[in-house]
């Protein structure tokens, strides 16, 4: 192997594989010449593999094992400019860059490892979804899935249809469900693309869809397996192979509330500073009480060591539910943190009410809604 690389080709490629390593201490990463003057990398777990390639100079054709971690790490602090890796004994490669060489680096090469072709997982279905719409719809909703959860289906998110041209991604640890839809054109979604039933994703698979979705194409190619297994992303040089959950995601339909619109229409900007300010004197639990009276919200938090934290928002023609409840502050900071609106519409009934934020405004086709379980008073 003899191959020539910009080096900013090849630190898109290993970023690309990077965020996929399930163990980047011990994981290894392949690199494979093609025929036609491409470098071809490849990364595969029990969950993920990761194919990706770019333009090269190949005078030799080969394949190569190296540690993943010890060569991303490298990459990303070469000069720009031209790289060249070449194998010396069969042993290790070694990797120059500079104007005139300055940087050499000996890495030994792992043996014993076979090239695997990409799967071939049968799928009979595909669809092009604008890559803002995925980015939106998976940032409003991963941060309430966890990589480890109590609940086995707080691991992951729920993609289904919602609609003839509507994909839903839902998100649940238990304590706060979040969703968003977006609308597709009516060419876009095709009746095949996925079952009734919906598919399971991984956290770890949606943050890799979601850095995908991030590159600056305009559309990303989502195809489902067949059998259901396996969902299948791509954009130009870059595709990626998720194993999908066998979790049965539960009924969720049935704990969003539907309440009224309500005024209490609130500045993200706002919000945000007063309840990092109040929680400031909160427990290890961060809640968050929140009391309405005419006119005015007061949001408080205290812990047992007897300190204690208020603010007031004024609010104008508020017209809803007076009382109070209580709940956890981080959840609606997150909640924040995602929409890109600046202000939302929080609704509830009662004292003992499930919380519904609602972001104002919202990019185009896309909707999304939370629901914030309340904490009763001696929890």
């Amino acid at each position: 192997m003899n191959v020539v690389i910009d080096r900013e080709i090849l630190a898109t490629m290993t970023s690309r594989t990077h965020g996929g390593l399930s163990d980047k201490n011990f994981s290894q990463l392949g690199l494979k010449t093609l025929g036609n003057n491409k470098l071809q990398l490849s990364f595969k777990d029990r969950i993920m593999a990761v194919y990706c390639e770019g333009p090269s100079n190949n005078e030799r054709e080969g394949t190569i094992f190296v540690q993943a971690k010890l060569f991303s790490d490298m990459v990303r602090e070469l000069p720009s400019g031209n790289i060249t890796i070449s194998l010396a004994e069969n042993t290790h490669i070694v990797v120059t860059a500079g104007r005139k060489s300055e940087f050499v680096m000996k890495l030994p090469l792992i043996e014993d490892l076979k090239w695997q072709k990409e799967p071939d997982v049968g799928s009979s279905n595909e669809v092009l979804i604008p890559s803002s719409k995925l980015s939106y719809m998976i940032d409003q909703v991963q941060f309430c899935i966890s990589q480890e959860s109590p609940r086995n289906y707080g691991t992951v998110g729920f993609l289904h249809k919602s609609g003839p041209n509507k994909l839903r991604l839902v998100g649940t640890d238990g304590f706060r469900l979040s969703y968003c839809e977006i609308e597709l054109e009516g060419d876009q979604l095709p009746d095949k693309f996925l079952k009734e039933s919906g598919i399971c994703v991984s956290k770890r698979g949606l943050s890799e869809l979601w850095r995908m979705s991030n590159e600056g194409f305009e559309f990303v190619r989502l195809s489902v397996s067949d059998d259901a297994k396996t969902i299948v992303a791509s954009i130009e040089g870059y595709k990626l192979y998720i194993l999908l959950s066998t979790l049965n995601f539960p009924n969720y339909q049935g704990v969003i509330p539907e309440y009224k619109p309500s005024a209490l229409n609130i500045a993200c900007q706002d919000l945000q500073g007063v309840i990092r300010r109040v929680l400031l004197a909160s427990d290890k639990n961060r809640t968050l009480k929140m009391s309405l009276k005419k006119g005015l919200l007061t949001l408080s938090s205290r812990n047992v060591g007897n300190f204690e934290g208020y603010e007031s928002i004024g609010l104008d023609d508020y017209d809803g539910p007076l009382g109070n409840l209580s709940i956890n502050g981080k959840f609606l900071t997150d909640v924040i943190s995602a929409t890109t609106s600046e202000s939302v519409n929080i609704r509830f009934n009662n004292d003992d009410s499930p919380v519904l934020v609602i972001p104002k405004y919202e990019p185009k086709e896309c909707r999304s809604e939370h629901v914030l379980v309340p904490i009763k008073e001696g929890n």
